[in-house]
């Protein structure tokens, strides 16, 4: 989770930086209000890829922990087997 929270602060925080910078901004209205659309287009875009790259690293935690618990199932099975197999050999 520090990852997600990571990509969280730093886009927080360069999009409120980033608008108080155009609304400080010695500019006329209308310019200043386009900046702030191609701003928000911009942001919403890296917000995006962020969250994209928070979806894959999310993803392949969850498949790297089905694949150590598979392999630990396996070995769980294979160790029951041949304890069966040595219990059964002791017997006869």
């Amino acid at each position: 989770m520090n990852a997600l929270k990571t990509v969280v602060i730093t886009v927080g925080a360069t999009v409120i930086g980033a608008a108080l910078g155009v609304l400080f901004a010695p500019k006329k209205g209308s310019k200043t209000r386009d900046k702030i659309i191609k701003m928000s287009h911009d942001y919403t875009d890296q917000l995006s890829d962020g969250f994209d790259d928070m979806v894959d690293y999310v993803s392949h935690s969850i498949e790297s922990v089905e694949n150590e618990s598979s392999r630990l199932v396996k070995k769980g099975k294979d160790k029951a087997k041949k304890m069966t197999h040595d219990l059964n050999k002791k017997m006869n």
